[in-house]
């Protein structure tokens, strides 16, 4: 762009020095007083060829101003031509200014069309690394999910056969119930009577009915006892299996965590569940033992 504005400038200059050169030096009122002042003889003289030449032909003055109108009327186109020339070269430099606004313009939009494709690809290796990390934390919550799942599980069955048990107990308290309220009516029906024994012949028979309501008060106090032992007994064990499947289920989110290998996590589990199991067989080894 900068080659054409320099040949554009350069062509104006040459056409301006050839319309310089091809202006008359002298006007027509120049030439009237170079006229009157060299006289006839020697403007015409001047008009020659050579300096030691005749001239051609002797101008009249009716030539002379016919020449000077014609000079006139080139003067004027040629100013014409001059006032045409600095229009066209006023063109030519805002066409130039013009051009070079626009290559600014293009130079400045490329600019901004590389930096937005740069930007345009560190977001998407910004995009593709959140998505990366995405997938990982997806992949480490459905394993969380997994244990999560395998965990209520395990406590379901915890539950289930803790409400076996306590069902169990259940069905112990309401016989000792019974047997309190049956001992209770033995009692009063005893005490009812106890002043008609005192006065009847059959004194001991009333004392031996009274080391039976002692002894079975001694009962009723050693089954209380007894219930309030296996309770004290049922809570610790669902305290160590609590603490047990908290401990496993640490174990477990250690490995899945820290580990690498999913088949490692998944043999720990079946370990664990396996412990568990055998706990609870010998549990219930114990129990039958002990005829529980």
């Amino acid at each position: 762009m900068a080659a054409k504005q320099a040949s554009r400038s350069n062509s104006t200059k040459k056409m301006s020095k050839s319309s310089k050169s091809s202006s008359p030096s002298t006007s027509p009122r120049s030439d009237k007083e170079l006229l009157k002042s060299m006289g006839e003889e020697a403007f015409h003289q001047s008009f020659c060829r050579l300096p030691n030449e005749e001239p051609m032909h002797k101008w009249d003055t009716d030539e002379v101003e016919a020449h000077h109108q014609r000079m006139k009327k080139l003067d004027k186109k040629l100013a014409k031509a001059n006032d045409e020339i600095a229009r066209l070269k006023a063109m030519l430099r805002q066409e130039d200014e013009k051009c070079e606004e626009q290559l600014e313009q293009m130079a400045q939009r490329e600019q901004d069309a590389w930096q937005g494709i740069r930007d345009f690809e560190e977001q998407q290796q910004e995009a593709q690394k959140e998505e990366m990390s995405n997938k990982i934390q997806f992949s480490q919550l459905q394993a969380k999910l997994g244990a999560n799942m395998q965990k209520i599980k395990d406590l379901r069955c915890e539950s289930t056969l803790a409400n076996k048990d306590l069902r169990k107990m259940e069905k112990q308290m309401d016989k000792l119930k019974q047997h309190n309220v049956r001992l209770e009516g033995q009692s009063a029906d005893l005490f009812s009577s106890y002043s008609e024994l005192c006065n009847s012949s059959v004194f001991e028979e009333s004392n031996l009915l009274h080391d039976i309501q002692e002894e079975a008060k001694l009962d009723f106090q050693g089954y209380k006892e007894a219930v309030k032992a296996m309770q004290e007994r049922y809570m610790l064990e669902a305290e160590q299996r609590l603490n047990l499947q908290k401990t496993m289920a640490e174990i477990l989110h250690t490995i899945q965590s820290d580990s690498k290998s999913g088949k490692l996590a998944n043999i720990c589990l079946d370990i664990g569940l396996e412990c568990e199991k055998r706990a609870t067989e010998l549990i219930a080894a114990v129990q039958a033992e002990h005829g529980q």
